[in-house]
């Protein structure tokens, strides 16, 4: 039989947890009112060129510094670009979306394994507003052959270079 000396406890994780009403158990929301999008674009295959383009809307009336990073699971490889938001006007309402000011920021990097990796942008100053974007390399296509020289092949119309060190005409003699 249950009795109230059972139930105690129960009744006393009940009361703590209806106090945690506010906090949120769960993955915060990318962007979390400052963040748009973020996009890795390029041939992704290792060694490729990549550029991170992200795109942001301010309405603080400070500078926002900004850096975006790039993980291999969880661990962090490098820092792809840092950037400083210019700061907006004052007297601007954060509440009007009118108000909110667009820019964009793009980092060129290359990464040279095959795998997954996310590129990651935050503010230095409150981890909590970031973006996320997780994105597959495949290994390296391997380059073609050099084309053999035809033997019926046209030569060329420019001038042969001579070394630096050899006169244009050759010495009277």
């Amino acid at each position: 039989m249950l009795t109230f000396r059972h139930l105690m406890p129960l009744i006393g994780a009940g009361a703590l947890l209806a106090g945690c009403g506010g906090i949120d158990f769960g993955s915060p929301d990318q962007g979390n009112d400052f963040f748009e999008q973020l996009e890795v674009s390029g041939e992704r295959a290792a060694g490729a060129p990549l550029t991170a383009e992200l795109s942001y809307e301010t309405f603080y009336p400070m500078e926002v510094e900004i850096s975006c990073e790039l993980y291999r699971g969880k661990r962090r490889l490098f820092e792809i670009g840092r950037a400083t938001v210019p700061a907006v006007g004052e007297g601007r309402d954060p509440a009007e979306e009118g108000e909110r000011v667009p820019g964009n920021f793009s980092f060129d990097f290359s990464v040279m394994s095959a795998g997954s990796y996310e590129v990651e942008c935050f503010t230095p100053c409150d981890e909590s507003n970031y973006i996320l974007e997780e994105f597959r390399i495949r290994a390296a296509r391997t380059p073609l052959p050099e084309p053999e020289t035809s033997p019926t092949a046209t030569p060329s119309a420019e001038p042969t270079r001579r070394p630096c060190n050899l006169p244009d005409t050759p010495p009277a003699g």
